[in-house]
């Protein structure tokens, strides 16, 4: 869902603007609940204008997701074990 959500991702390369084509909608199931997330469409007149953003592939997002995973669980340890004052040091050392 947020691969596709991402995929969705436009820019008007005349306006500059951000939209997002992609129309999510997952039915509540098992104790989920709704998830609705409408486009958000360009105005006419940015609609040629559209282009998708270079770095975004499918790949290249589930990349993204992943590193998300890994700092937001380091940042959850630092947090957990008290050691939140040493947090930039972990993360600038993982992200070199």
């Amino acid at each position: 869902m947020l691969v596709e959500k991402c995929l969705g991702r436009r820019i008007c390369s005349k306006c500059g603007k951000n939209y997002n084509i992609a129309d999510i909608y997952l039915h509540a199931s098992e104790g989920r609940p709704e998830i609705i997330m409408p486009p958000l469409n360009p105005p006419a007149e940015c609609v040629k204008h559209m282009e998708q953003r270079s770095d975004d592939t499918e790949g290249v997002i589930r990349h993204r997701l992943e590193v998300r995973s890994v700092l937001r669980y380091a940042v959850l340890t630092c947090v957990a074990l008290g050691t939140a004052s040493r947090l930039c040091t972990i993360l600038v050392c993982w992200a070199l």
